[in-house]
Formats: C-alpha cells, structure tokens, sequence
C-alpha cells in the first residue's frame, strides 16, 4: 500500500481514489469498508478514514505535512479564525497543486505551528528533505496506523488472550544485507570477481519473522529501527510479508545497520556487522513485556544488547501462567563470550552452530568437544541444544543425544537464512495445527524428534530452492513445500 499517486496534484479527493486504480488497497482496508456501510461512499470514507488517521500521529507537525500534502484541509476552520494568517497564505495552501501547498507550508513554517498551538517537532526543512526524508516516514506512519485500525475492525483479539490464536513474538535485530555471491571467499590480500551482486532487508530478527509469517503464523518483530530510507524499506518489507511492525522501537537519526556478506555458491557465508548503535533498549522492552510473556513463542537472537537478552528471558520464566516456547538462536555471538547461564531453563530450543558454542567454552578441553560442552549446557538446565552442522540435525536433551537428517541437497552449512528457516519451522510446529492460518499439516502438532525432523526438512527445502534459484534474493517455504520435501525423504527412507 502506498501514498505516493497521493502525494500529486490535488492529493486525496473522492474523484482521485474512485479514478486511479491505485486506490484500490486503500478501499479493501476493512476499517474503510466499515466506515463506507455504517456512514458513506466508499472514496468519502477513504478521506474520513484516512483524516482520523491522521490525527493520531504523534507530532502536530507530522499531522501538518500530512494535512497540506494530502490537501485534507483538516485545519481550514482554524487558520480562518487566527490573526497572521492571511487569505492569501490559505488559497496557497488548498491549491490544487502540491508543489504549492508544500512550499506554503514552509514558507509559514512557525507561523502555522503557532495557528495551531503547537511548537514545530523539528527545524524547518529544506523542500527536498521535506519531499523525501520527513514526507516517506510521515506516511509510513500513517500506513502503520491505517493496518491497525483494520486490524481493530476485524476485531482480533489481543495478543495471547485467545487460545485459538497462535501468536509469535521475534526479538532480534534489522539490517540491509549487501550480499556478494562468489566462487571462492577471497583470502586476505586477495580480491574476486563477484559473479553476483544483491541488496535487501536482513537481520536475523527480519529474516526469522520473515519466514515465521511465511508459514502462516501470526507474527510480531521487536526490534530498534531508525528512520532512513533503509528503515522504511525494512519496514515496507516486512508489512508486505505480513508481519506486525506496530512494537518498533524508533531511534531517529542514526544509520540502519548494514552487513557484508559474501557467499559461495552453495550458501556457505561468512558476513562483516555494522550496527550503527541502533539497539533495543530495557524501556521499550518493559511496554512490550506483556506480549512477550503472553504469546506462544518467542523467538530471541543475540543481536539484541545483553540486558535486554537477560530480562527477556526473565518474562518467559515468570511464574503464574504459562510461558511462550522460547527459540534462542546465538547468531554473532557476544565478543566477551557471554551466555545466559543463569537462563538457561528458560530456552526450550537453543539453535547455534558448533563455532558458536565454542566461544562459550570455559575450558580448552570443552571447547573441543561439542558433546561434552553441550552435555554440560544441558546439565545446566538447558531444555534442548539443536546443533546444525551440515547435514545433520544433532538434538541434546537431558535424556537423550539424537541426530536427524536435515536431508540437505548440497552442503549449505553457514547460508544467511538456513537456520533461521530451522527456528520458524520450529516455531510452527511448537504452535501447533490449531493455532494456524487456514489447514495446516498434522504434523504441525508434532513434538521431539518430529518436531525438529520437519523444521529439518523446511531447511532442507529451503536450501534444494536455494541452490536452483532464479533470484539473488534467497525466499523462504511456506508449509506446502516443506510438507513435500518430508513425503520425499520419507520416500528415499522407505526405497
């Protein structure tokens, strides 16, 4: 859904959204649907819709850009009444052309705001950033609220109130991903030639909500993000894939996080991490920590500061009701070697690669032996280690050390988004089929070793698509494909 044919000309008229046919998603929104039955014509209730909306933004000069740019003419009544704004300065301001209404609004910058009783939320802008910058994130917001509003509509209940709703809450990190695919990974003082070059939203945190979304669960992503173009991109991309961005946390002005990944052609990686000091913080937690302990699962990585990793596994281990499946993945692990020991009967699933655990290794000796190390993790009171190593799935629990085959065509042992698919399957089956979207395999309630055989088969499915690809971008499965990758190991098994 997008603003952008709005942001032309006479901006958001009855006649413009019944003509253009990029105003078709505005008319679907059920809040608009709703507002249209009870009230009036469906173009009529687009503006009306749209004009509450935009009440609600949190910045009288965010409600400002919006008003003039969109020629709601919301504030009519009030500059009409006001000594300084003169009559002139009005017809500019609801000309049927945008570019005069915005250079209006800058024009009377401090004059407006002080009309509306309100002090401007920042310096008046250049007409260029006004255009870019400060126009794309006031509309984003405005996006953000009018899928919120539907959601109202649809009367969907809050998170964790219903037991017929499965509910997935991700706690992790956003980034843009420059990913170069290569031959070979180049030593150093060596250089390659990339055979391939792609740039899009990343992060461990995207990429698991991502793919949780993709097999219909019903998914929220905690995360810091800023306000960029990078971020409204992430932001875009997630809407899109049907994850829930309302528990963002907003630090302004900084950079989005980005990585450098090069990878082979088999998906084997290794990757550089910028995180520009965009970090969730213990406050925004503490306003989201309801939805945290109420959901189904949680799923953490280690992208997050490590107070913040801490107190979230505090929420899961709250006594009084039951808890969320909480999925623990240690991606860029801490550089002090840090992990939640005191934590760990808190993690049902722990996914990490061997390279991982060992930087948490208190001894030389442990270090060099996984199942000693994961062994003792358990001990410790570690519900369950996954161990993703190649071809196989090795599963330690406080009874038992199995291997399942994750029956991976090729080796695709450090892809960027494998062992993310791993914990969305997962997470899938630990809601179980009661809890999805639509039918939902039988499977899908499955537990143990069942559970981890078919989040084992999803990444196999994702690395068989991977490896015969017709895009740079890697695309995640959703349930039908990993369903007929399990019937076809089953197959090879049984012949």
């Amino acid at each position: 859904m997008s603003f952008r044919f709005l942001r032309k000309g006479a901006g958001l008229t009855p006649a413009r959204i019944d003509m253009q046919a990029e105003a078709e998603p505005l008319l679907r929104l059920p809040a608009v649907r709703s507002h249209a039955l009870a009230r009036s014509d469906p173009p009529t209730a687009v503006i009306q819709v749209i004009t509450e909306c935009v009440q609600l933004l949190p910045h009288m000069t965010d409600r400002l850009v919006a008003d003039t740019v969109l020629g709601l003419r919301m504030y009519a009544a009030v500059y009409e009444s006001q000594e300084g704004i003169t009559q002139q300065m009005i017809r500019r301001l609801q000309d049927d052309a945008v570019t005069t209404r915005r250079r209006a609004l800058l024009l009377h910058w401090a004059t407006l705001h002080r009309a509306l009783g309100a002090d401007p939320a920042y310096q008046k802008p250049s007409e260029r950033k006004l255009r870019g910058t400060i126009e794309t994130r006031v509309f984003h917001d405005l996006i953000r609220l009018l899928l919120n509003r539907s959601r109202d509509t649809r009367s969907r209940p809050p998170l964790g109130a219903s037991p017929s709703v499965g509910r997935v809450v991700v706690i992790g990190g956003v980034a843009i991903d420059h990913i170069w695919h290569v031959e070979q990974i180049p030593e150093a003082e060596t250089s390659t030639l990339a055979e391939g070059y792609v740039r899009a939203p990343g992060g461990k945190g995207v990429s698991q909500a991502v793919a949780a979304a993709r097999m219909g669960l019903d998914v929220s992503l905690v995360a810091a993000i800023t306000n960029d173009n990078d971020s409204y991109e992430i932001l875009d991309h997630l809407e899109q894939e049907g994850v829930d961005t309302s528990r963002m946390q907003r630090i302004p002005d900084l950079t989005t996080p980005q990585t450098c990944i090069n990878e082979k052609p088999r998906g084997d990686s290794n990757a550089a991490v910028w995180r520009s000091n965009v970090q969730l913080d213990l406050n925004h937690l503490a306003k989201h920590a309801d939805a945290m302990s109420s959901c189904d699962v949680l799923m953490v990585t280690f992208e997050i500061p490590k107070p913040v990793l801490y107190e979230t596994l505090q929420l899961v281990g709250k006594p009084g009701k039951q808890s969320p499946i909480a999925i623990v993945t240690p991606g860029q692990p801490y550089s002090d070697g840090y992990l939640p020991i005191d934590n760990l009967g808190q993690i049902d699933y722990l996914v990490a690669h061997w390279w991982e655990l060992q930087k948490f290794a208190n001894s030389a000796g442990m270090g060099r032996d996984p199942e000693k190390f994961s062994k003792d993790l358990v001990g410790r009171g570690l519900k369950s280690l996954c161990l993703l190593e190649g071809r196989d799935s090795t599963i330690y629990t406080g009874t038992a050390v199995r291997q399942i085959s994750a029956a991976l065509t090729g080796h695709l042992k450090e892809s960027s988004i494998a062992r993310d698919v791993f914990c969305a399957a997962l997470a899938f089956c630990a809601v179980g089929e009661r809890y999805t979207r639509g039918a939902a395999p039988a499977v899908s309630t499955a537990r143990g070793d069942s559970a981890i055989r078919w989040a084992s088969a999803a990444m196999g499915a994702f690395a068989k698509d991977y490896r015969d690809r017709e895009s740079l971008i890697p695309t995640t499965p959703k349930v039908p494909r990993v369903e007929r990758e399990l019937r076809e190991l089953s197959e090879r098994n049984m012949s």
